[in-house]
C-alpha cells in the first residue's frame, strides 16, 4: 500500500504521511523526507511520469537535493512485490533434484 504512493499515478503521489511507515522501516528522517516530498512534487509537476522508475530517473541527477527520496525510491524498486519468482525457483530445484536422485544408482 505504501509503495503505491511512490508511483506518479495516484492523487496521493509522494505523500510523506503515507511514506512514513516505509521510511521508519529503513531509519530515514521523516521531517527531511516531508520537505523533500514537497519540493519533489513541485519539481516534477507537469512531467509525464507513469512508473516509479520514471520518477527515479528524473530525481537521480538531483540526488544532492533529494537524497532520502532517491534512496526510498531505490528501496521501493528493489523490494520483491511477490514471492512467485522465488517459489518457481524452488519448484524447479525440486524437479531437478528429484530427477537426479532417481538417476542415481548404488555402486
Amino acid at each position: 500500500k505504501n509503495l503505491m504512493h511512490m508511483r506518479a499515478v495516484p492523487h496521493h503521489f509522494l505523500e510523506s504521511s503515507q511514506l512514513a511507515p516505509l521510511a521508519d522501516s529503513y531509519g530515514l528522517d521523516k521531517s527531511a523526507l516531508d520537505m523533500e516530498c514537497t519540493l519533489a512534487k513541485q519539481t516534477l509537476n507537469g512531467k509525464e511520469l507513469d512508473e516509479m522508475i520514471d520518477v527515479l530517473r528524473e530525481l537521480s541527477p538531483l540526488r544532492v537535493a533529494f537524497p532520502l527520496l532517491v534512496k526510498l525510491l531505490q528501496i521501493a524498486l528493489t523490494i520483491a512485490v511477490s514471492t512467485a519468482h522465488c517459489e518457481r525457483s524452488f519448484s524447479a530445484l525440486k524437479r531437478i533434484k528429484s530427477y537426479l536422485r532417481s538417476m542415481m544408482t548404488q555402486q
